[in-house]
């Protein structure tokens, strides 16, 4: 390439790439350009004109070309004030997504107590039943009026204080005072001695929300002070919380507590008998769900099913299957064809550092094909079981593969970019040392390659090994990748690394461009022009630094009002799950508020990026003017081939 960069306007200017590495990027010169002449005198020593060559001056550098017109006093100190104005810019953009998610665990803490005490959300007056719980599946439980008479008294406690406060305004509607049945199933010790153990960190948190929330209603239930009746968690719930999100702790605590201390589900009243003067969950044949948003009857209640539910309204979800169709066939076929190049131009494509470009194309197509072969049958791969929530909490071991292939390259390609970029920033600010290190070039290769494999492993390992993370699951419906489940595990091993990456890599290109400006002649001056190749090479780390930075803000936006999200899609569930008027439309009555904190233009534009970053590296890697020269040829050939049969047959014909 004729990227030049100048110690002054009259000094000798280094380009970024050799003659010998221009022709083979940019095969636009004839063959008799590309032979050199044979030389009838012997040849004279010259030192090479390449990009490691660098003659420095003693003439003055001549500051900000664009502003030539301006006094040399105020152009300088202007131009690096603008420098500076522009690098510090970059910096506070790449610290943004790390502020959000600060300033998300700060609010997160602080409303702690409401938002793990307080887990009861009233829906027109009723209590939740089972199977109108988040996306997380907490707040499972349901206040049930059991037949047994009960002796009420004023619960003093702390422990249990605001479940029981909220169980009890939900349940029976009294707010002065906790009533509870003086014969307590379990101890005080015992009680404490779970609750405790239930805040251990080896604990997830819903299992630690809802197991709390069972041994407090287990423990101390309700007492109608008015009917006399006793109010008892739900045989459902005792299920949710045995056999699903604390299973293991729930066998731990019967081998240190004994038999007796936990109780038999079956033993607790159903959701489901109608003997419960105060269960509010019908059966199935008095209730109406709305089957056109992926909603069934399921134990009395409308539960999402796996495969038919959308976070999108239909519209939206349609946009999101096309265009995540689209950028997938794209990427993969148009990357299937960069590698076809790569080999046949393997001189330049396979050499330190546009290899970097080879590794993201194998990246991009292997997620591809995985994105596609899951668009083909996303129920049977995806969906562990019917029911939506169910297989929000037990992910495939095909989704724990996409998901881990989706964390691996996508830290991966952000990886290769940005060894890309700091290389060409190397060559250009440093071209002294970079010419004294080029016999260095392939350590350096190799130690950047086990990097770049290297640094993306742990985040996965730890994904799928340690249970604290959870492996992966479903991010969004539709959505054939799975993301890492555990917020922290997702920001700290995909999140922020990818926004260093991705910060760095501006940094350095920002001054990659202030030395082109610096160095005017290389962008403006009609007599050192930049190169074709060259564009095409900044056209392509350009490109995927704008892909980032868009995929970046999308995520940080998903992550600010991810707590709103899931009070959106909580309410939305508990207002499905008793069920919708047939003759009312159902988004009327249960409107998808949620759907505008999921983004789904703005996820629509990320897919589109991704989807063109090979046809970016295309445009670097294709020789466009050999192609368009090539079929040029085929078709003055066929032209001449039909002149010559026209003439024969005219021939004849006489």
């Amino acid at each position: 390439m004729t990227m030049y960069f100048e110690a002054s306007v009259n000094s000798k200017r280094v380009p970024l790439l050799s003659e010998v590495e221009k022709k083979e990027v940019e095969l636009s010169h004839s063959v008799e350009d590309r032979d050199p002449p044979i030389a009838t005198n012997p040849p004279v020593e010259k030192k090479p004109d390449g990009a490691w060559h660098f003659k420095p001056s003693k003439d003055k550098i001549r500051f900000c070309g664009c502003c030539c017109m301006m006094p040399s006093k105020i152009a300088k100190p202007l131009e690096i004030i603008l420098l500076m104005l522009i690098l510090l810019f970059v910096v506070i953009m790449s610290f943004v997504p790390v502020a959000v998610h600060i300033s998300e665990e700060l609010s997160t803490n602080s409303s702690s107590l409401d938002t793990t005490n307080g887990s009861f959300h009233p829906v027109s007056g009723q209590c939740q039943g089972y199977g109108a719980r988040s996306s997380t599946c907490e707040d499972e439980s349901i206040g049930i009026a059991s037949n047994a008479s009960c002796v009420a008294v004023n619960y003093t406690g702390s422990t249990c204080k605001s479940y029981l406060q909220e169980w009890q305004s939900c349940a029976i509607g009294a707010t002065d005072g906790i009533y509870i049945n003086s014969s307590q199933k379990l101890m005080t010790s015992e009680v404490s001695f779970v609750l405790q153990a239930l805040q251990s960190s080896s604990v997830s948190e819903e299992c630690r929300s809802a197991g709390s929330e069972f041994v407090c209603q287990y423990s101390f239930p309700l007492c109608d002070c008015v009917t006399g009746k006793e109010y008892l968690p739900s045989r459902e719930f005792c299920n949710y919380v045995s056999t699903q999100v604390c299973s293991a702790e729930w066998q731990e605590a019967i081998s240190i507590l004994g038999q007796g201390v936990l109780p038999d589900c079956l033993e607790l009243p159903s959701t489901g008998d109608s003997d419960n003067s105060s269960s509010i969950i019908s059966n199935c044949s008095t209730i109406v769900c709305a089957e056109s948003d992926g909603f069934r009857c399921v134990n009395g209640s409308c539960r999402p099913q796996c495969g038919e539910f959308k976070t999108y309204s239909p519209r939206n979800a349609r946009t999101q299957q096309v265009t995540q169709l689209i950028a997938t066939i794209i990427s993969s076929s148009v990357g299937i064809l960069v590698l076809i190049v790569s080999v046949i131009r393997w001189r330049v494509m396979l050499s330190f550092p546009s290899i970097f470009l080879v590794y993201m194309t194998i990246g991009l197509c292997i997620l591809s094909i995985f994105i596609f072969v899951s668009i083909l049958d996303f129920k049977h791969l995806y969906c562990s079981s019917e029911d939506f929530l169910e297989a929000f909490n037990h992910p495939t071991t095909y989704c724990k593969v996409t998901g881990a292939i989706f964390h691996y390259f996508y830290l991966n390609m952000t990886l290769w970019w940005c060894f890309n970029v700091i290389s060409v920033f190397y060559k250009i600010m440093f071209p002294v040392f970079a010419k004294e290190h080029k016999e260095k070039d392939k350590f350096i290769h190799i130690v950047l390659l086990i990097l770049g494999i290297l640094i993306p492993i742990p985040g996965v390992i730890l994904a799928l090994t340690v249970n604290k993370y959870k492996s992966y699951t479903i991010f969004t419906f539709p959505s054939y990748v799975c993301v890492p489940r555990n917020p922290d595990l997702q920001y700290y091993a995909l999140l922020l690394p990818l926004n260093v990456l991705l910060g760095i890599g501006l940094f350095c290109l920002v001054l990659i461009f202030w030395r082109l400006q610096k160095h005017r002649t290389a962008l403006l001056r009609k007599s050192s022009p930049i190169s074709l190749p060259e564009i095409k090479l900044l056209f392509t780390l350009v490109f995927f630094s704008i892909f980032g930075i868009v995929s970046l803000a999308y995520f940080g936006a998903a992550t600010a009002t991810r707590d709103k999200y899931k009070s959106g899609i909580k309410k939305y569930f508990e207002c499905q799950a008793f069920g919708v008027h047939p003759n009312v439309s159902s988004y009327d009555q249960c409107p998808m508020d949620f759907e505008k904190y999921d983004y789904p233009y703005f996820s629509v534009v990320v897919y589109l990026l991704l989807g063109f970053v090979t046809t970016a590296i295309l445009v670097y890697v294709c020789n466009w003017r050999a192609v368009a020269t090539f079929c040029l040829s085929i078709r003055r050939r066929r032209k001449y081939t039909r002149t010559n049969l026209d003439t024969y047959i005219e021939h004849n014909s006489e």
